[in-house]
């Protein structure tokens, strides 16, 4: 089967994860545009947080914090996830964290839409905050 952008589907499935021996640079740079962008300014935002440990994991950018998985990113056709591995616990004052896990959960930024700034930050400081008080 052909994708969209003419490009087979098992070739569109090997874009989204990181390879073998690839660098996140690497992956983000042959990454469309606009997920590209929102990719790499999510990256950006988890930068920010001290004691932020990121590797790849599952074939994708995932970030630690005190041993523990917190989150990773995914991009699909028109929107990239913030991936939030103890995102059961969070509130979700601005509606935007969604999914149905036992504890996963994601806030999506969708191509064309404005970005969820506020709500992407205050997830992540809420989630570093619950390793810190040692309720996740």
């Amino acid at each position: 089967m052909v994708h969209a952008d003419r490009r087979p589907r098992r070739v569109m499935a090997n874009l989204k994860k990181v390879q073998s021996g690839e660098s996140i640079d690497e992956w983000m740079d042959r990454i469309p545009q606009p997920q590209q962008a929102s990719l790499r300014w999510l990256r950006s935002l988890l930068h920010g947080v001290e004691g932020l440990h990121e590797t790849v994991k599952w074939a994708h950018p995932c970030y630690a914090y005190n041993g523990l998985d917190l989150f990773s990113l995914t991009w699909s056709k028109g929107h990239v996830n913030l991936q939030l591995w103890k995102g059961i616990h969070l509130e979700n004052p601005f509606g935007v964290v969604e999914g149905t896990g036992k504890e996963a959960r994601h806030i999506k930024v969708k191509n064309g839409q404005p970005r969820p700034e506020e709500a992407v930050i205050t997830a992540i400081g809420s989630t570093v905050a619950m390793v810190d008080s040692g309720e996740a």
